[in-house]
């Protein structure tokens, strides 16, 4: 009766352990279930709605919104993964390393780089939109020049040139698109 028990009790010691080790897993994030109404003001702090919690399975660390210093204006860098923020450029760079985040880039942008895969990126106004990660949508109501460099499967939709001109589109993509779209298309995709 003693080894019974003691068996048992080895046995439940050892799914408690593995529970316990599969509640903090951080290879493989599970995707919020909707990330849409994760959306926070301008700033740069961690969303809202529990994409940021280890528990909600984010590898997202908080602040990872981050300013970095480039000289004497600083850049946003976006490293988290399957978030979802509204930050406000303010003139400044953005540079999104991240995967599966639904970014909106409010104000006017410097460059907007896209070096991650499965974003959605939805700018306001930027100078530059350059992407060199794969498989994410760009939605720009304003761009002055969209570089593909080495990225493929990208979706980039824009409403308006700089200055009244279409945007430069240039680099080399794979299965890529680039489509003017209307304003009304715009505000369309910007409702939840």
């Amino acid at each position: 009766m003693r080894k019974a028990t003691l068996l048992s009790l080895t046995l439940i010691a050892l799914t408690l352990s593995m529970t316990v080790g599969c509640t903090d897993n951080k290879s493989e994030p599970a995707l919020a279930a909707n990330t849409a109404s994760a959306v926070q003001s301008p700033g740069l702090t961690p969303a809202v709605g529990g994409t940021g919690s280890p528990a909600a399975g984010s590898t997202s660390v908080p602040d990872s919104a981050a300013e970095t210093s480039t000289g004497s204006d600083p850049s946003i860098t976006i490293d988290s993964n399957y978030s979802a923020r509204t930050t406000d450029c303010a003139g400044r760079d953005v540079v999104i390393e991240g995967q599966a985040n639904t970014i909106g880039l409010t104000g006017t942008c410097g460059t907007v780089a896209i070096g991650g895969r499965f974003n959605t990126v939805t700018v306001e106004t930027a100078n530059t939109i350059k992407i060199t990660g794969n498989s994410s949508t760009v939605i720009a109501e304003t761009v002055g020049a969209i570089r593909l460099d080495d990225a493929a499967f990208i979706t980039v939709n824009w409403v308006n040139g700089a200055g009244g001109n279409e945007p430069t589109v240039s680099g080399n993509s794979k299965a890529s698109t680039v489509n003017k779209i209307s304003g009304q298309e715009y505000e369309n995709r910007m409702r939840p």
